[in-house]
């Protein structure tokens, strides 16, 4: 015998090692498709699952595929049978027979198990920065990783009230990738007029793509109840105990209901950073600003703006303000995020004080328990290269207050029942 390896089984039916090489590839390939189709079904059925373009099934996932393909594979192997047991009336032939299939069980199940635990190695699980999220079919998310950053303007260039420099821990949480739209706001306003949110504001909007603008806090809060149960979630925002559906109440949010929320500042500021350490916009290769990156003002005076043209973005300085450009336009951060410098500021659950960081708790700050002004982020179309930075704390609005660069988008809690680790 030379260099294959045969089995010779008294009835006559021989297997051949290039046989064997065959049939073992059908399989793995089999095994590959059948997992494949599986993750796509799971990203179609499942309304809250978080996934990504090459994020890998679970262990248990593999295993259960692995055997499903195996146990066709190994009758497939001996399909010359009438029945598994029955192929051989000798009892050899029939040890021989029961040893191959369960051989050909067990190569397929290994290798399901090899491959998966070599993708939850180079992909560490589901939860991942980029992982995209489907909300009942309702726009993207992405999954923003658990972990502590240090909050605040590290360059001592901002104003006061953006320091002292301090280490913050944040809880993995959800995020819209892109600012909302004119559409998305129609949308859920719509409904949420005939089912109890009665004074849901218009909005305005450049286009059905541009952020929403000229909606106040209060409307964003509102609108992310409506959101929430238009897509069976439970709303995070109440009054006295009821959903906070009308009116200019100061509500409570619930911050273990699963619905639509504001972002606190803390998860705004860690989200825009996109991953990244010390650096003074959304994106981890620069410390400077142009046209190229963001929907702003440019002025050249400020030492790190060094876009090449300046004033309102030439793209889209058009038509009556305001200057929005639609959402996603620009590169995304770290994180997958997109508008997270310009366009609109964004809207943020926490009341201001100037004073916050010298006290505010280090894991999961939610800002003051009161106060007059509420906290936007990000910059917009018509704001200078400082107010774009990741650390600027834009505080001169009442939550009654809206205007033509004031925006949000909202992010949910991710429940650790799905977190895949």
């Amino acid at each position: 015998m030379k260099c294959a390896v045969k089995m010779e089984i008294e009835s006559g039916f021989r297997v051949g090692a290039p046989r064997l090489r065959l049939v073992s590839t059908l399989c793995l390939l089999h095994l590959v498709s059948s997992t494949l189709s599986a993750e796509s079904r799971t990203r179609t059925s499942h309304p809250y699952s978080i996934h990504s373009s090459c994020a890998p099934l679970s262990l248990a996932d593999y295993i259960l595929h692995s055997i499903s393909v195996a146990i066709p594979a190994s009758f497939w192997y001996n399909r010359r049978s009438a029945t598994i047991l029955d192929l051989d009336k000798t009892p050899r032939g029939t040890t021989v027979k029961v040893g191959m299939l369960v051989a050909t069980f067990c190569a397929c199940t290994i290798g399901g198990v090899l491959m998966a635990q070599q993708g939850i190695d180079n992909k560490g699980g589901y939860a991942t920065a980029n992982a995209e999220v489907a909300v009942s079919g309702q726009g993207g998310m992405v999954a923003i990783p658990a972990g502590s950053f240090m909050m605040g303007d590290s360059f001592l260039e901002g104003d006061e009230h953006e320091q002292p420099v301090h280490a913050v821990l944040v809880s993995t949480f959800w995020m819209d990738c892109r600012e909302i739209t004119k559409a998305k706001w129609d949308e859920v306003r719509a409904w949420g007029l005939t089912n109890g949110y009665s004074d849901l504001a218009t909005g305005e909007g450049k286009a059905p793509d541009h952020p929403v603008h000229t909606v106040n806090w209060y409307d964003c809060v509102k609108w992310c109840n409506a959101r929430s149960q238009q897509n069976g979630l439970t709303p995070c925002y109440t009054v006295n105990g009821a959903t906070y559906t009308t009116g200019f109440d100061t509500p409570e949010c619930n911050w273990l209901a699963n619905g639509f929320r504001l972002p606190t500042e803390a998860e705004w500021e860690k989200a825009a950073r996109g991953g990244a350490s010390g650096r003074r916009f959304p994106w981890n290769d620069s410390d400077a600003i142009q046209h190229s990156r963001a929907n702003y003002n440019s002025c050249p005076s400020c030492s790190y703006d060094t876009s090449q043209t300046t004033k309102f973005h030439p793209a889209h300085e058009a038509g009556n303000i305001p200057y929005t450009s639609p959402v996603s336009l620009f590169a995304a951060n770290g994180y997958g995020l997109y508008d997270m410098a310009g366009n609109v500021f964004e809207w943020c659950w926490d009341w201001y004080s100037s004073s916050y960081y010298n006290r505010s708790p280090p894991s999961d700050p939610r800002g003051p328990p009161t106060g007059e002004i509420r906290v936007f982020r990000g910059g917009c179309w018509n704001s200078p290269a400082e107010q774009c930075r990741v650390s600027h704390r834009a505080a001169y609005a009442a939550p009654g207050n809206s205007g033509f660069g004031l925006g949000f988008r909202t992010v949910r809690m991710i429940p650790q029942a799905d977190i895949r680790k």
